[in-house]
């Protein structure tokens, strides 16, 4: 009958996967998912209280903190073109018109003339960047103490409990403060360089944006020069050094293009790149956002409280359903050895059929 039942699919068994793992039916799988909607919302239901009272007590706190206490902050924002990126300087126009190359097959090269230095985009965002520039910057134009919070949390700690090594350089806590309120970007589809600066103080920050671009622009001066001026003394080593006299001519001729380059690179580095839109700053704050922050608050705290709800509600039975498997697999041992243990062999006599 058993048998019957099997074949004719009258009994319902789990269905078996390729692996050897028995998989659930559909209505076994909702009716467990159903049974977990159940319990997660018996559990809102048993705790709302708590939960409007969480709800209700974030959004107020998140809501004075952001709109009462935490300083507003400005976003300004400048945008900068590298003179490579454009076509409309004297290099784009004979690059255009296939002229760059005849200028550099007669000797002149393209490099000679002002505006024409092209620099990397990549190049400008790391100068931006790096620790060199920025504390320059910093010691130049005496930023430190307009920083407001350039100090480290060292500085509060006396100095013989500070371990060695400790509390690091005022300069180093500067740069800190300055990199993580400034921001470049190197935009790949339009060429453009993005910069942004964050502060308290709207008017600080278009100033030290400005700061940004001109040392970029007296950085790049100072680094075609030296670049001139290294070329030339190679050049000139370079022809007293040679046997052949026309190439020693050649040499030096192009060793006095190069020192005449050098009183064009202070004016070079004005065409190093363009300034698309100066450092602006809007007159509303960027951060913090106060509705987004405190209908977030309203949302994360009450789901957190509900988390800890479930887990406290759920441990208890988590601890019982241990304890009971450890008391299961304590007498189970038993059972199997009793089970395992090999059977003696019937005598001829008991496995005798009974007579009577």
């Amino acid at each position: 009958m058993a048998n019957n039942e099997e074949f004719n699919g009258s009994r319902q068994t789990p269905a078996q996967s390729g692996n050897g793992i028995f998989e659930l039916d559909g209505a076994a799988g909702e009716e467990s998912s159903g049974i977990l909607r159940s319990y997660l919302a018996l559990v809102a239901l048993r705790h709302r209280r708590l939960l409007i009272a969480a709800t209700v007590s974030s959004m107020v706190l998140v809501f004075c903190l952001t709109k009462f206490v935490m300083n507003p902050k400005y976003l300004s924002t400048a945008i900068i073109r590298p003179i490579g990126q454009s076509t409309s300087g004297i290099g784009g126009l004979l690059q255009s018109t296939g002229l760059s190359n005849m200028a550099n097959m007669s000797g002149t090269g393209i490099d000679s003339d002002i505006g024409t230095n092209v620099h990397d985009p990549e190049e400008l965002v790391a100068i931006l960047k790096s620790y060199t520039f920025t504390s320059n910057l910093i010691e130049s134009e005496k930023l430190g103490p307009r920083l407001g919070g350039g100090h480290s949390i060292w500085s509060l700690v006396p100095a013989f409990l500070r371990p060695k090594g400790g509390g690091g350089s005022p300069l180093w806590d500067y740069y800190q403060t300055v990199s993580s309120r400034f921001d470049c970007e190197n935009s790949m589809r339009t060429g453009n360089i993005t910069l942004t600066y964050i502060d308290k103080d709207p008017e600080l920050a278009n100033y030290v944006l400005r700061l940004y671009i001109d040392h970029l622009r007296d950085q790049l001066r100072a680094h075609d020069v030296a670049y001139d001026k290294a070329a030339a003394r190679s050049l000139q080593q370079q022809a007293a050094t040679v046997s052949d006299p026309m190439l020693r001519d050649d040499l030096y001729d192009l060793a006095a293009r190069q020192i005449k380059k050098i009183g064009t690179a202070q004016a070079n580095a004005d065409f190093a790149f363009t300034v698309l839109e100066r450092p602006y700053t809007p007159p509303y704050p960027d951060r913090p956002w106060v509705v987004l922050d405190t209908l977030a608050a309203g949302i994360v705290v009450p789901l957190f409280v509900f988390l800890g709800l479930v887990v406290r509600d759920w441990a208890p039975r988590v601890k019982h359903d241990l304890a009971e498997a450890a008391y299961v697999s304590e007498r189970t041992p038993d059972s199997i050895a009793l089970s395992r243990r090999p059977r003696r062999a019937p005598s001829p006599e008991q496995d005798r059929p009974y007579t009577g």
